[in-house]
This record gives structure tokens, sequence and C-alpha cells, in this order.
């Protein structure tokens, strides 16, 4: 029976302290409704096949595993709950099996950073009619059902307690012409906090959603190989996303989320 699409109401909205969006710029977002229904201009690019429905890039960055590239694809398709199309890339060893159109990829760059923001830059060379895209790192992985307002809710969690992070590992929302107005300035840098930019830009005046793992019902943070599975089974009961930090991975973890995006 295929899965009926339900609005989530998130906890109540908490701001960011004052003191970290004083410098933000006011900008007005278009509105949603001016890209069509299936995530793509009426311009369709000549040689690829149009998007159906959201596109979800996934940079497959050097020292992901490739079983957890596989296990993300499959969850997005599992429980994302608009029409999409899983856009993977990087460079993806011959004859393997994955659910998702492949853009090759091998000019990486010292920092993940730089090199995921010229694997933007190749995902828009190849479909620049696209207006808006999904970004979700490979060691990403959906839990739950989804829609795109869980994605679209703009989110920050907290660093020692008090400074304000926007890279928290969940899948991000981009406006293709927004983010593409920073890229000269950030494309100097050799670690590009592309994210910070764009919410710092983009998103003023905006409330953000501030992720607190006892209080959210959004992220499972997994910062190492061998976590508490009693702690780690709880929270996935009510989370819609599990997070791996980058270079953690073990047998433990693939076993647990592979049984927790199969159940």
């Amino acid at each position: 029976m295929a899965k009926q699409k339900t609005k989530r109401t998130a906890p109540t909205t908490e701001e960011a302290p004052q003191e970290q969006t004083a410098n933000f710029t006011n900008i007005e977002e278009r509105p949603l409704e001016e890209s069509s229904e299936n995530g793509e201009d009426s311009t369709q690019h000549d040689e690829q096949p149009p998007i159906s429905g959201f596109p979800v890039i996934i940079p497959y960055l050097p020292g992901t595993p490739l079983e957890a590239l596989q296990m993300a694809v499959l969850a997005w398709h599992k429980f994302f709950l608009e029409p999409h199309d899983i856009i993977v890339i990087g460079d993806i060893p011959e004859g393997t099996e994955l659910e998702a159109r492949v853009i090759p990829f091998s000019d990486y760059a010292e920092s993940s950073r730089l090199s995921t923001l010229k694997m933007i830059l190749t995902f828009v060379s190849e479909f620049p009619e696209l207006s808006h895209f999904i970004l979700s790192p490979a060691t990403t992985f959906c839990l739950h059902p989804s829609g795109i307002e869980d994605i679209q809710l703009p989110k920050c969690a907290l660093q020692d307690k008090k400074n304000i992070v926007f890279e928290t590992g969940l899948p991000i929302y981009f406006r293709t012409e927004a983010l593409l107005s920073l890229f000269h300035d950030l494309s100097q840098s050799e670690d590009p906090d592309f994210i910070g930019g764009y919410y710092m830009h983009f998103y003023a005046g905006r409330k953000l959603y501030l992720l607190n793992i006892d209080g959210d019902d959004f992220r499972v943070p997994i910062g190492r190989p061998n976590p508490n599975i009693e702690r780690l089974r709880e929270l996935a009961e009510r989370k819609l996303w599990a997070t791996v930090a980058p270079g953690v991975w073990s047998v433990t973890i693939q076993q647990e989320l592979k049984s927790l995006i199969e159940k």
C-alpha cells in the first residue's frame, strides 16, 4: 500500500540568540510556487532526461563507505514522500548497484566543503534549468516518512553550548540562484562554509529551529563507531533522520541503521 502523505507539525521554533543574527541581511525569498510542481522549469536539458520531482543531490566524498551511500539512497526512496530524483555525484566504482542517477566527478579538493561546492556546480551545469534542489550527505539516513516542509524548516545547532552552526548533517533545501550568487566569494576559500553563508544571507529575519537531542524530532547524531544502541533505538523511534559524523563508521552502525531503515 502506498504511503499517504501527512503534514507534520514541528515543535515550537526557537529563535537563535539575537547577537548571532544581528548582521543578517534582509533578502526576500521567492515563493516555492514560482517553480513547477515537479521541481523543474519549462526548459528541459538537451542531454539528460528531465528531473522528475525534487532533485536530491548526494555528494560521494572520498572515505565514505560505499555501503553507507547505498543505504542512504534506499532510505530516501523509501521515506521521502515527495516526487523526487536522486542524483549521486562522485567517483562511483564501476558495477555499483545504485538506484540513482550518477554524475561522474573526480576533481576532489583537500576540503570536503570545497569538493561539495564543485559538485554542486557540476550538477548546475548539467541541469541549469532547475531552480532548487536538496543537498544531503551520503552519511545521512531517512528513518521515517518526511515531506519537503520538514527539510525547508531552517535549522541550526549549538557548538560548545554557545556558538551557532548551520552545518548539522541534515538535508538542506537550496534555491539555485541564491546559492550561485555566493559562489564567487566562496570559491576563493580553501574551506568555504557555503551552508553558513547561505543561511546568513538568505534566511534573514527568519526564526531558526534550534536542534536539541532530547526536544526535536529531526536528528539522531551518531558521533562514535560504538554508539549506545539502546539510546540510538530510543531516539530513532521519533527522529526523521540519523546523521553519522564524518570519518565515523563501523559494522555496528551499519547493521543498526540497516535494521532501522528496513523494518
